[in-house]
């Protein structure tokens, strides 16, 4: 009814009524005659998208002068083949009590596969060796990226790999916009892109997905803001997509699919890239 209702206030004022077609790619003119333009660029960026529904991007990771971790590959790799040592690095950072400046780990404490994951982070230039059995993580931004920001960045490379022309991408993109109360909602995005000018959300998780809240399940968390979010930001077109570095739960794997969500756990992450081809279409 509001969109009627704006139809006929251009309309009766002999006012030019545009419509993006996304699915057909083409502008429709309405009024004052029909004449549909044919797209073939992504025409709208990621901010523009966001403010057309109402939300304020106050800061993105700058990503322009971003360079790929040589050995980015390798940790994804062994993080998402060995949850159990996943499980015991995040456990060991987690012990750490407020927003410490660095990190001290115990080698010994993350058992099996901690001298790889030590080398990895090395090479990854996060962390280095303080002695034989221990290995320090210098700053609250690299602490981050032991901790998740290595599932985030490996999402941002495969979108980018995909080599697409105009698509417009984003990372760790927070945003404000007017929801319940008198201060403006706050939300943080993963990793945002639009392409054939909708928006594609992705969310990544590194934490255990099974874990019990008291709302159920992390997952059946994450997917409901996810679900929430995307219509958010996103409207009727936008994608949503849930990055878990551990296997998720028959029950909340069901969920995802009927929340239209597409879902890419474990293993198949490695091959991130080839997903997400599959997720856009032909139009990838």
């Amino acid at each position: 009814m509001t969109a009627l209702a704006a139809f006929q206030a251009f309309f009766f004022n002999n006012q030019r009524i545009i419509y993006l077609d996304t699915a057909n790619r083409q502008l429709l003119q309405l009024s004052p005659e029909a004449d549909p333009i044919p797209l073939r660029d992504n025409l709208l960026k990621v901010r523009d998208y966001l403010a057309s529904y109402g939300m304020k991007l106050i800061s993105s990771s700058d990503s322009s002068s971003m360079e790929r971790r040589p050995c980015l590959q390798d940790l994804v790799a062994l993080l998402v083949s060995d949850p159990a040592l996943l499980s015991r690095l995040n456990s060991a950072i987690d012990r750490i009590p407020g927003n410490p400046p660095f990190v001290n780990l115990d080698l010994n404490s993350l058992g099996d596969g901690g001298d790889r994951l030590a080398q990895h982070f090395e090479q990854c230039k996060v962390a280095a060796r303080a002695s034989s059995f221990g290995l320090n993580i210098p700053s609250p931004e690299k602490i981050f990226f032991c901790q998740g920001g290595w599932l985030e960045e490996h999402a941002y490379w495969a979108v980018r790999d995909l080599g697409i022309k105009g698509l417009d991408l984003a990372m760790n993109v927070r945003v404000a916009w007017d929801g319940k109360g008198k201060r403006p909602t706050e939300n943080e995005f993963d990793v945002l892109f639009t392409h054939d000018n909708r928006l594609h959300l992705i969310s990544c998780k590194a934490s255990n997905p099974n874990r019990e809240t008291a709302t159920g399940s992390r997952a059946t968390e994450a997917l409901n803001e996810l679900d929430a979010l995307a219509d958010r930001a996103g409207g009727l077109f936008g994608k949503a997509m849930l990055v878990s570095a551990r296997r998720l739960s028959d029950y909340d794997r069901e969920r995802a699919r009927k929340m239209r969500i597409k879902l890419v756990e474990a293993e198949a992450i490695p091959n991130l890239r080839a997903e997400l081809k599959e997720w856009l279409g032909g139009s990838a």
